[in-house]
């Protein structure tokens, strides 16, 4: 369909497969949006050099290779439920995500969200391994809850300077680990012996159901938010949509 008040086209794309691929490109032919509902496994550099992706929509992925949408700073909300592992630099650049949520996702490579400052709320349940770097700068989480990471690396949340409780209840090891922030309560019964976390941990023996429930509430309304800001997104993306292109690979 056309609109002549609009600049952009959506191209949508039917593989070989019958799967299609739809993408959206602005009137200076960038990428403003991308969705394809049944691919699995991303490729290394995936769009990496991509600056202008507002609406991602890849429901299906479960593993995601190197340096995926490394350099797209302004992505705003991204959902992955069935994503279980990224290799590493994954939206290295990011900025402006706000908040996370990867329910399936066991393990990150180095430089996971590195330089995302604004994370405030990170629903990561499964997480098991978290590599160099993780969330290296961002300043903005206070509660961080990760119930199954076992090992973590050096750079672990290093520029956060308000995080204030850390619930590590499946942690056995870690390297390098230090931290800007002080006071921090931690809870992680597997190495709460070490006597050099006390340098920045206040060490707790319990973790009571209460915090658990302050933790998933906030959950909750980040992410009914974050609903509201991708209904906004697709509806900005959506309006400026003048043409749609269809083309069958063969």
């Amino acid at each position: 369909f056309k609109n002549e008040e609009n600049s952009s086209t959506k191209i949508e794309i039917e593989t070989e497969n019958n799967h299609k691929i739809v993408i959206e490109i602005d009137d200076c032919n960038k990428i403003i949006g991308y969705k394809n509902e049944n691919i699995v496994e991303i490729p290394n550099k995936f769009l990496y050099r991509n600056k202008s992706l507002l609406n991602l929509e890849l429901p299906k992925a479960k593993r995601i290779g190197k340096c995926f949408l490394k350099e797209n700073s302004i992505l705003k909300y991204i959902e992955m439920d069935m994503l279980r592992e990224v290799d590493s630099n994954f939206l290295a650049w990011n900025e402006d995500l706000t908040y996370i949520k990867f329910p399936s996702l066991m393990e990150v490579g180095f430089g996971f969200l590195s330089f995302n400052k604004k994370i405030k709320y990170a629903y990561l349940p499964n997480l098991e391994e978290a590599s160099m770097d993780f969330l290296y700068s961002n300043r903005e989480i206070i509660i961080l809850y990760l119930p199954k990471l076992s090992n973590m690396y050096a750079g672990f949340l290093y520029e956060n300077e308000k995080l204030k409780k850390l619930y590590l209840p499946e942690m056995i090891g870690y390297f390098r680990l230090q931290f800007k922030a002080n006071e921090i309560e931690l809870y992680a019964p597997g190495i709460m012996k070490e006597e050099r976390l006390k340098k920045y941990f206040n060490i707790i023996e319990t973790l009571p159901d209460s915090e658990i429930e302050l933790y998933e509430s906030q959950i909750r309304k980040a992410q009914l938010a974050q609903d509201k800001l991708k209904k906004k997104i697709i509806k900005a993306v959506n309006k400026e949509l003048n043409e749609t292109v269809k083309v069958k690979k063969k």
